[in-house]
């Protein structure tokens, strides 16, 4: 932690990075792409509950492992 804070003040690199305007819109655009083919094809309302929990834990696990 140490290393990174002072990397971050001597050499100028910042602390947390976020992704371009492009990279965010076509992040959010590919999940909403995934969310309406989930909710066309899966017509059962129990397993699309399903897709939804399933989307959502892993929408949670990669942003966790990205952070």
């Amino acid at each position: 932690m140490v290393s990174q804070i002072l990397s971050s003040v001597l050499d100028g690199k910042p602390l947390v990075w976020f992704w371009s305007k492009p990279g965010e819109m076509l992040w959010i655009w590919g999940w909403a792409l995934v969310g309406g083919i989930l909710a066309w094809r899966v017509r059962n309302p129990f397993w699309l509950g399903g897709a939804i929990v399933g989307g959502s834990v892993g929408v949670f696990v990669v942003c966790f492992e990205i952070f």
